[in-house]
């Protein structure tokens, strides 16, 4: 599946699933910092199908509301889908975005 699975489980067995994702390497517990998301130069030799920094093919797209745009939508009471779409590899844990030159 593209951009993973969503799992759902009962709030009594929350703690023993995060054990078992923790085990299984699904969740890097070492990894509590703030994300960071780089920003890539998208040409026409890039290949959006692979990581640009382990060249994995085993990643998946995120869209993630812009506070601005959450704001916004907030105090027009309207929601319309702009979303900032970014990458994450799930081999080497790093995450981009492209940007056109």
């Amino acid at each position: 599946a593209i951009g993973g699975v969503k799992l759902q489980v009962k709030e009594s067995d929350f703690e023993e699933g995060l054990d078992i994702l923790k085990k299984g390497g699904y969740i890097n517990s070492e990894n509590t910092e703030e994300i960071h998301i780089e920003t890539i130069l998208l040409d026409d030799t890039s290949d959006k199908n692979r990581c640009p920094f382990c060249q994995s093919e085993n990643i998946g797209k995120r869209k993630e509301p812009n506070i601005l745009t959450v704001t916004v939508c907030f105090i027009l009471g309207a929601m319309f889908p702009i979303f900032k779409e970014s990458y994450q590899c799930f081999d080497c844990d790093k995450r981009w975005r492209f940007s056109k030159k």
